[in-house]
């Protein structure tokens, strides 16, 4: 449900947040898109993180400026499957670090959410240096928990791409 993938959002904002210089506004546009993140399974199911950027990008939000509406659009679309790297284009370096750091974090959030419902809310640690992200799980935790290994390793693929290191132990 929202309120787990919103915790999870939370947790990692919280290991993430000073190395990453992210702000309170980043934290509420985190917490936003995990409740919205699934606002496209109203369309469908197929392509449903696509469905969601639409609707949050051509929908009145009072209360969200239009950049910050298209940062929650973005959030909700990179959540999933292949990042956008198309809706970057014309950003310049530091504003793409910064929206692939908040991207990071959601994606990983969406990981623990979805396996969460199978296999149970992990206890792990995260450390955040640059653009290293570890995840510190108790030995043997991935071992007996093969969903959720699974899901990291593809992860960490996705996140290289992107930049991002994507570290843990147990695999």
């Amino acid at each position: 449900n929202a309120d787990q993938g919103e915790s999870m959002a939370m947790l990692l904002f919280e290991k993430a947040a000073q190395e990453w210089h992210l702000t309170e506004t980043d934290r509420d546009l985190l917490r936003w898109a995990s409740r919205l993140h699934e606002v496209g399974l109203s369309v469908a199911h197929t392509q449903f993180h696509k469905h969601g950027q639409y609707l949050i990008e051509h929908s009145d939000l009072p209360g969200f400026s239009k950049q910050m509406q298209w940062i929650l659009a973005l959030l909700v679309r990179s959540h999933r499957q292949k990042f956008p790297t198309e809706n970057l284009v014309g950003l310049d370096k530091a504003q793409v670090l910064y929206l692939k750091k908040l991207c990071a974090i959601m994606r990983l959030a969406a990981v623990f959410k979805y396996v969460t419902a199978v296999e149970g809310e992990p206890l792990f640690s995260t450390t955040v240096q640059g653009s290293e992200i570890v995840l510190g799980f108790d030995e043997g935790w991935l071992e007996r928990h093969p969903l959720t290994s699974d899901a990291l390793s593809a992860e960490r693929q996705v996140l290289k791409k992107i930049g991002f290191q994507l570290r843990f132990n147990g695999i």
